[in-house]
């Protein structure tokens, strides 16, 4: 068979498809536009990229991407320490942030339960969990796992771990986004929209 992509261009597409929701079709669209942007703009991406690598790491505290060994949001004194927000990964974080209607701290379990993937329990940042309750003298804690049947499965594993501990456990609430369509929700969805029905 003749020699099609060049060797470079294969070995960072086998690179890219290893990363959990990248497929060969989306590495190779990456690598596309990559290969597009002009010369100075891509060799600066790449620069960042490497810098960003060096930089950050995960805060020692909660989990939190930062550049410093404890995160700006553990840092600050500001913040309610009686509550802690669960969450899969910091860009959920970093989402919530953006609400400016949380004031606590996070936990970051670092991925979610998965038996197919192979994580487990012990491959998350969950044993540290009732520790930090404990140190901190916290009184709440809101489980914001991701509404998947793998979110679910991370969120009642923590739950009954809770059980433990004289804390409220708190659970994002979740069902119907304004401007859905009742026809086009899935039923996962919609059950919790149902579930979650409140009083007007």
């Amino acid at each position: 068979m003749r020699k099609v992509i060049p060797t470079s261009i294969k070995d960072v597409i086998e690179i890219i498809s290893t990363f959990p929701g990248y497929g060969e079709k989306a590495s190779k669209r990456f690598i596309l536009n990559l290969l597009k942007m002009p010369k100075g703009e891509a060799v600066d991406f790449i620069r960042k990229l490497a810098l960003m690598i060096d930089r950050v790491n995960s805060c020692v505290e909660c989990g939190m991407y930062t550049e410093d060994e404890v995160c700006h949001i553990c840092k600050d004194e500001t913040r309610d320490r009686k509550i802690i927000c669960v969450i899969e990964e910091s860009f959920d974080g970093f989402v919530v942030e953006q609400t400016g209607r949380f004031n606590g701290l996070y936990h970051v379990l670092g991925g979610r339960l998965s038996p197919l993937e192979g994580t487990s329990p012990e491959d998350l940042n969950i044993s540290t969990i009732l520790p930090r309750i404990d140190r901190l003298g916290v009184e709440e804690v809101l489980i914001a796992t991701n509404p998947t049947v793998e979110g679910e499965a991370t969120a009642n594993y923590i739950h009954n771990l809770l059980k433990s501990k004289s804390v409220i456990v708190s659970r994002l609430a979740y069902g119907l986004p304004f401007g859905a369509v009742l026809e086009n929700a899935d039923d996962f969805t919609l059950s919790k929209a149902i579930e979650y029905k409140y009083r007007i």
